[in-house]
């Protein structure tokens, strides 16, 4: 014998509790929690014959439900004269309804169908498990939904029945299931602008005669959204208009304005304030070719560039850039004026969401640093590229991380004046645990040059700001020469922690503890950053404010940093 002493809190049409003195399967617990939510707390506690026969049928509807079809209901009372709101429940659950036999009968298909084998391995039930109503209308519901998912249109329980012996408390369970023939995708239609549909045609992850399959068909929709030709566009699947189990599908869609223009800017203590202008057509062609260019400019960097894609087949993973890019820089000790002429081969596979990127790269820079005298270096560069960016919350993320591993080269016997080679890595990671947040990012980058002194200023390694170490001004540390101007270093090592704490809303109090530097060796002269700040969330984005104290081996110094916009 099982007794079960519950308390039910009976609150306005939500929230009924049960808490069992015995050992009472979780699942029932929570399927009388269900069945007696729906009803309100009894008004002034004045609990009438109908209220409590609804109650008592609800609890008793829920024990059969799990197979207690035996189950005697001892009492259920409120649990004072003045509480309305708790109910104390006593019931004997007894033994419960058996499977006594399972005959499942497929009908006009083949022993070798994978939906044949699904219906069999996944059936819940064998001769001697307790009969559990939910689980079996639930199991019906499942394999209804999967077959139409497979493209089983024909789909049906031509018999459906649970033939129950409550005296024997015993189930004998017979289905004949009718399969029925396995549709295909049939061909694209109102489609009528040709260019239209060659585009669309060369998204198309299947082939008319395939076998039919949601999921391929959601990848379809979702090819098309991420192809960035689209304001909106989905895929409709016309099964009333089969023929001969062939699918028409429909595509609804918008193209985006032939040209977009986009105007931006930001603020930060490394750059102050910055603007950015750009202009982009989506679609030159049929064969989905586009072509955008930028121009931004803040105080220390001024920059125009243009890239024209070729897609290869999803335009947002798998395509080809051709690259432009003009630059100039005025930064400290740093004068440099680039050219930059690329092409990049961009992919991610279906087994991972890390992006590669092969590229060749011409590198054409006029520089001054410190007090050498100007001079001009070119480079060819190969490289790759991996990067992996996932974000979870939006502009105010509270999951994330940001990987970043590049390495490319060039030699002096293929069109560089230099042999140079140049390896950088960057790892950000964000993590929330309720009010409690953590940041933490870290960089590791090296250059091998046979000759440093012509290496550009741009492929040098500098340190310190809002993203590298806190408390320096932006890119202030590197190796100096003999009049103190900075020289840039073969080497950059930054490392970063920082925690914050959702003070109240919007608001969130912040520490951190950075160190780092950018030098001739590894870890020669390691700086350190350490400070206290606020981030104001900002339907922007963060607008984030730190005060800082650094230290090296030249200066220790306060600085403000601020910046707006994700830590990732």
């Amino acid at each position: 014998m099982i007794w079960l002493g519950a308390l039910l809190w009976l609150q306005s049409a939500t929230a009924i509790e049960i808490k069992g003195r015995g050992s009472i399967p979780a699942s029932v617990l929570n399927n009388i929690n269900l069945h007696v939510s729906v009803f309100s707390s009894a008004e002034n506690c004045v609990i009438s014959n109908r209220y409590r026969k609804k109650v008592w049928a609800a609890v008793d509807t829920a024990l059969k439900a799990k197979g207690y079809y035996k189950a005697n209901i001892q009492s259920l009372e409120p649990g004072s004269k003045t509480d309305c709101d708790s109910w104390l429940l006593e019931v004997e659950l007894g033994p419960a309804l058996l499977v006594n036999s399972v005959q499942i009968a497929l009908l006009d298909q083949t022993d070798n169908d994978p939906l044949l084998r699904q219906i069999n391995s996944r059936f819940p039930f064998k001769t001697g498990d307790k009969f559990d109503h939910k689980l079996y209308e639930q199991w019906k519901s499942d394999t209804t939904g999967n077959a139409l998912l497979k493209g089983y249109f024909d789909f049906k329980f031509e018999r459906h029945e649970v033939q129950l012996r409550a005296d024997k408390l015993s189930a004998d369970i017979v289905l004949e299931v009718s399969i029925g023939s396995r549709y295909r995708f049939g061909e694209l239609i109102n489609l009528p602008d040709p260019d239209d549909r060659a585009l669309i045609i060369a998204l198309r992850p299947f082939q008319p005669g395939d076998e039919y399959d949601s999921v391929v068909l959601n990848q379809f929709t979702e090819q098309l959204k991420r192809s960035g030709y689209f304001t909106s566009v989905f895929v409709r699947p016309l099964v009333s208009q089969a023929i001969e189990l062939q699918v028409p599908l429909e595509v609804v869609y918008q193209f985006k304005p032939a040209n977009e223009f986009n105007i931006g800017g930001g603020v930060s203590s490394d750059t102050g304030p910055r603007a950015k202008f750009s202009w982009q057509r989506s679609r030159l062609n049929k064969a989905g070719h586009s072509i955008e260019t930028e121009l931004s400019a803040s105080f220390i960097e001024q920059s125009l560039a243009a890239r024209y894609r070729m897609p290869l087949q999803d335009p947002a993973r798998n395509f080809i850039s051709l690259q432009l890019g003009l630059k100039h820089t005025d930064d400290n000790d740093t004068q440099s004026n680039i050219l930059t002429l690329a092409a990049k081969r961009h992919w991610i596979t279906q087994d991972d969401d890390w992006q590669r990127i092969a590229q060749l790269r011409y590198n054409r820079e006029t520089f001054t640093q410190a007090n050498a005298e100007e001079q001009t270096t070119s480079l060819l560069l190969p490289g790759i590229t991996y990067t992996r960016f996932r974000s979870q919350g939006g502009l105010t993320p509270f999951w994330g991380d940001k990987q970043f591993l590049s390495i490319e080269g060039g030699s002096k016997s293929i069109l560089s004046d230099i042999d140079l080679l140049r390896f950088i890595a960057q790892s950000r990671w964000l993590r929330s645990f309720g009010n409690h947040q953590w940041f933490a990012r870290a960089e590791l980058g090296a250059l091998s040059s046979d000759n440093f002194a012509e290496v550009p200023s741009s492929l040098r390694f500098f340190a310190g700001g809002d993203q590298s170490v806190r408390g320096f001004g932006y890119e202030t540390l590197a190796p100096i020469d003999k009049d103190e101007q900075l020289t840039g270093g073969k080497y950059l090592y930054t490392v970063s922690v920082e925690y914050s704490y959702n003070l109240v809303p919007d608001w969130r109090l912040a520490l951190f503890a950075d160190a780092g530097n950018a030098g001739m060796s590894l870890f020669d002269d390691v700086a350190t950053g350490i400070g206290a700040g606020v981030h104001w969330i900002t339907p922007v984005g963060p607008l984030r404010v730190y005060l800082a104290r650094g230290n090296s081996s030249l200066e220790s110094t306060w600085r403000i940093h601020f910046s707006l916009g994700a830590s990732l």
